[in-house]
């Protein structure tokens, strides 16, 4: 199977999107452990901050473009609202948020693995080193997210 090379917009995008994705689902997430006593949250917050500093970032290098960011649908956007609601009123365990978010971040993570072998070396400096923080950021995350399990 021949590797198709990925331009810089879709690079851009592809962060653009799933740091969209993870600043909303984290927000959703922590708006539904309020009032709880759960000692993960300090570790969630950060990992919020981080999602929403690569969405800054990305919109701020596709700008430079003079293109926007074009995140996922709202249906999809919607259905990870109420699954990650539905999750934490099954079980809002340490251990049960840790796994999600695991689950969600190892899924970000093999995803850029596989953009470092689809993109042209030719690519910015700048968004290669977005998209090696960005994966860097998920891969400290799941270690972080670990000893909750």
């Amino acid at each position: 199977m021949v590797k198709q090379m990925i331009d810089e917009y879709d690079i851009l995008n592809y962060v653009y999107k799933n740091a969209k994705m993870g600043s909303d689902s984290t927000n959703t997430l922590l708006k539904s452990l309020e009032n709880k006593d759960n000692k993960i949250t300090e570790v969630v917050n950060d990992i919020l901050n981080s999602y929403n500093s690569f969405l800054k970032q990305s919109e701020s290098l596709l700008k430079s473009m003079n293109e926007k960011g074009k995140g996922f649908s709202p249906f999809t956007n919607m259905s990870a609202d109420m699954g990650i609601k539905m999750q934490v009123l099954k079980d809002n365990s340490d251990s049960a948020i840790a796994d999600m978010l695991i689950n969600g971040l190892t899924m970000g993570e093999i995803e850029m693995t596989k953009m470092f072998s689809c993109f042209d070396e030719n690519v910015d400096r700048d968004i290669k080193k977005l998209i090696r923080d960005f994966k860097d950021f998920q891969t400290n995350a799941i270690d972080k997210l670990k000893k909750y399990l």
